[in-house]
């Protein structure tokens, strides 16, 4: 190419050619940054019944008899079915739906907690939980302890439940729909 002063590619000094060699320097490494703004991460489906959003119910089912999940944050609804002791999790909101008789919770923050009719008469016992809501279809005359616990709110929605408050526990609303409830 010809500059405007006649100057052929030829003729030009190590200067300008140090000039070129940078720009293309530059460009070079513009075009490796947006290939990897291309490059975004997967992102996992809002809906929690969606393929890909049991990672929370899968790591509980696989655990033995404790699962210590060292104060994560895990913003996923998520299942137990099993007796285990539950500690240091962190639902940021989400549904934790318990469906077995023996389950444990210890320093569960965040969540609404619901005790299925899966439970039947069994127990379910929360220690050092500070959770949003509470919800009772299953239990029997010996089930729900909450041992130095704060509940924003208890529904009981099931006949003949004993909720135990044990150790300074605090319930700011309790509702009751069910007979022969006893707190």
């Amino acid at each position: 190419t010809d500059y405007s002063d006649g100057v052929t590619d030829g003729q030009k000094t190590s200067q300008e050619k140090e000039s070129e060699k940078e720009k293309d320097q530059d460009k070079d490494k513009e075009s490796d940054k947006d290939k990897e703004s291309e490059k975004e991460p997967e992102k996992e489906p809002e809906n929690p019944n969606e393929p890909g959003k049991t990672e929370l119910t899968e790591k509980i089912a696989a655990a033995k008899d404790s699962i210590d999940f060292e104060n994560a944050t895990i913003d996923e609804n998520a299942m137990v079915s099993k007796a285990i002791l539950i500690k240091n999790l962190n639902l940021n909101g989400k549904q934790l739906t318990l469906e077995a008789s023996g389950i444990e919770l210890e320093n569960v923050q965040n969540a609404v907690i619901v005790v299925d009719e899966k439970v039947g008469e069994g127990d379910v016992t929360l220690t050092n939980c500070s959770i949003a809501k509470l919800e009772i279809y299953g239990g029997g005359a010996n089930s729900i302890h909450i041992n130095k616990s704060n509940i924003a709110s208890v529904e009981v929605k099931k006949d003949n439940v004993r909720l135990a408050l044990e150790e300074a526990s605090k319930i700011e609303a309790v509702l009751v729909e069910a007979a022969n409830t006893k707190i």
